[in-house]
């Protein structure tokens, strides 16, 4: 069965990796150039992955190709969340601070993940490489015009009041938990939950977030859910409205900060 799930499972990391590929980190930590590497890459795998699904029951050469892919994949999905909460972190933190974006991200901080970025690459290459000496074939990917594409923007609300129980993740709660308590209070700090999709990283937070010892210790407490597409300025201004109880009509983003 696991044999059967992982072209499906790569699928789903596959499009994650190319929606987390986006130009804005691209612009940020100068990787544009090397992003595009990865997304060509990853656009070659799609392509041949259906015939490696089906020709990995009679061939193990393929099916460690796959197990190969798979770890690949998810490294360059890690990178990705962890640059994208990092774009993030900045936009919020340093609209505080006043100071431009891309002349304040850290240089060893830059390095280390274009080195990891360059080292994804390469392994794709390699991959992709092996595709073809495997005479795995190439199927167009089927593609529809915008006009005929509906759009889903999907708005998850997650209730932080409902209860859940989480199977083998106690360690992990626990582990994070003792995180949150150990932070400077001078700091803003975020702790990034990181995995593909399915794996319980939303469940784990509500968790967290309605665990005693954290209720006890913060004086107040946000749950925020977004999608993909979202306005910072907005976001903020809820994040206001449910700390105050009140309506919020300033506009000034850098105002708002100030208030929180």
């Amino acid at each position: 069965m696991a044999d059967a799930l992982i072209a499906a499972t790569i699928e789903v990391a596959l499009e994650k990796t190319l929606s987390l590929a986006n130009e804005r980190i691209g612009n940020l930590f100068q990787f544009k150039e090397d992003l595009e590497t990865l997304k060509g890459s990853v656009a070659m795998i799609q392509a041949v992955l259906a015939d490696a699904e089906e020709k990995q029951t009679h061939d193990q050469a393929v099916q460690l190709w796959l197990q190969r892919l798979e770890a690949v994949v998810f490294d360059a999905e890690n990178l990705l969340d962890e640059l994208n909460y990092e774009a993030l972190r900045r936009q919020l933190v340093g609209k505080v601070r006043s100071f431009i974006l891309s002349s304040d991200i850290n240089i060893v901080f830059r390095r280390r993940m274009a080195s990891k970025i360059r080292d994804i690459n390469k392994k794709l290459y390699k991959i992709n490489k092996e595709a073809n000496d495997f005479g795995l074939i190439r199927f167009q990917r089927a593609s529809f015009p915008p006009s005929t594409t509906a759009k889903v923007t999907l708005n998850r609300e997650t209730d932080s009041i409902a209860g859940h129980y989480i199977v083998g993740r106690a360690k992990d709660e626990t582990r994070l938990v003792e995180t949150l308590l150990s932070l400077s209070e001078k700091a803003v700090s975020v702790i990034p939950i990181l995995g593909m999709g399915g794996l319980g990283k939303t469940t784990l937070a509500q968790s967290i977030y309605k665990n005693s010892h954290v209720h006890s210790h913060f004086e107040k407490k946000i749950w925020v859910c977004v999608s993909d597409n979202f306005d910072v300025t907005r976001l903020l201004k809820m994040i206001l409205e449910s700390l105050t109880r009140r309506n919020v009509e300033m506009t000034s983003r850098d105002v708002i900060v100030q208030e929180i």
